[in-house]
């Protein structure tokens, strides 16, 4: 009778034992079920961002908001995980989340930066001063906001500035500023826009086809600018300001492929060579088949 007494209690501990891993795989298996992530996402003034991106941090996993600022997606979250909520425009904010908490009806307020710099200094006069404090019609890009919006050129620049339009051609890009265009169809005639490379005048918008590598900022100045930049300057000047060499040493390397042959290859190095002296080198590659093939 012990004996069966005692076994029916081993019985009983494998049982328990059983029962207790089933119960284990279920609460697992219902961490791991897909959950439901919605809300909204407004700026400070409780109005809707269409096109914010929330995005679980680490994956690829997200989704982007309507035109009432509303999202709504599925993911598998069997722990703890980070939203990522990100405009273009706006500081970009995280938000934690941990089992049990409330993950739908949730509600972001992104807070606006200032895309241009209102605090940054400006060469617009042939001097460093506040961009506040010149009294031309100018924008200024910094570098921070041209990585932000993936700008390769100026022609992408030019879409968040207004008056100033820029068409990139196989050959050459055209400017027009304020309306007033010239030049870059035909080789022989003057530009009516000036640009300049840290300074140094480049006379044919052919010579910056290139795209925008390692820039500090770049300036658009609308208007005539004769008095301080001379000549073909009627619609006015686009200033590039490449970042300066540091006492750090880095690289960086872009590859892009696509269709039809294309291959670009940009990238960057600094080095510093002594205690006073640092160094920067960047450059780009560029090819492209185009539509036809040499059979010869």
């Amino acid at each position: 009778m012990i004996g069966e007494n005692n076994k029916g209690i081993v019985m009983t501990t494998k049982n328990a034992h059983l029962i207790s891993s089933v119960l284990l795989l279920f609460v697992l298996m219902g961490r791991l079920y897909a959950q439901n992530i919605s809300g909204k996402v407004n700026d400070e003034n409780n109005l809707p961002l269409f096109g914010a991106n929330i995005i679980v941090e680490g994956t690829g996993v997200g989704a982007a908001t309507n035109e009432n600022g509303e999202f709504s997606f599925t993911v598998n979250a069997a722990d703890n995980f980070t939203l990522v909520i990100s405009y273009i425009g706006y500081h970009t904010q995280r938000e934690s989340f941990y089992p049990n908490d409330k993950i739908t009806g949730l509600l972001f307020s992104l807070k606006q930066k200032n895309l241009f710099g209102n605090e940054i200094t400006v060469l617009a006069r042939k001097r460093e001063e506040s961009i506040k404090d010149v009294p031309i019609s100018m924008v200024a890009v910094r570098g921070e906001t041209i990585e932000e919006m993936g700008a390769t050129s100026i022609e992408d620049l030019t879409a968040m500035v207004p008056n100033v339009y820029a068409t990139e051609r196989q050959s050459n890009t055209e400017f027009n500023i304020r309306g007033i265009s010239g030049g870059s169809r035909n080789p022989g005639m003057s530009t009516a826009e000036g640009i300049y490379i840290d300074g140094v005048i480049m006379g044919d918008p052919n010579f910056i086809v290139a795209d925008v590598i390692e820039m500090e900022r770049v300036e658009f100045l609308r208007g005539p600018q004769g008095t301080l930049f001379g000549r073909n300057t009627v619609s006015g000047a686009i200033n590039l300001i490449t970042v300066k060499p540091t006492p750090i040493n880095r690289a960086s390397i872009f590859i892009e492929t696509g269709q039809m042959g294309y291959q670009k290859l940009k990238g960057s190095a600094n080095y510093k060579i002594s205690d006073k002296i640092y160094s920067r080198v960047s450059g780009y590659s560029f090819n492209y088949d185009g539509y036809l093939k040499n059979a010869f």
